[in-house]
């Protein structure tokens, strides 16, 4: 089994244990989010709004920690869907 490796963009699997979630009403489209993931999961709207990749993400949730007006917030992952 491959290792995650940074920029990889490799399938997370089952493993993750924490899936953020984009609140669109609180986001500014600062972008914050957007820059500080390490595998490239979120990508942006045609307004400058984030989206996170699933398949990508790791559940690190640098996005919710740069997210200034709390719009990233997390849940439990329960084998790819939050609880």
């Amino acid at each position: 089994m491959p290792f995650a490796v940074p920029g990889q963009k490799r399938i997370t699997g089952d493993w993750r244990t924490f899936m953020p979630e984009v609140h669109q009403e609180k986001c500014i489209a600062c972008r914050m989010c957007w820059v500080s993931c390490p595998e490239s999961a979120i990508t942006l709207d045609k307004d400058g709004y984030p989206h996170i990749n699933y398949d990508i993400c790791k559940g690190c949730l640098l996005c919710e920690e740069v997210c200034q007006p709390d719009a990233i917030t997390h849940e439990r992952d329960t084998h790819g869907h939050p609880a």
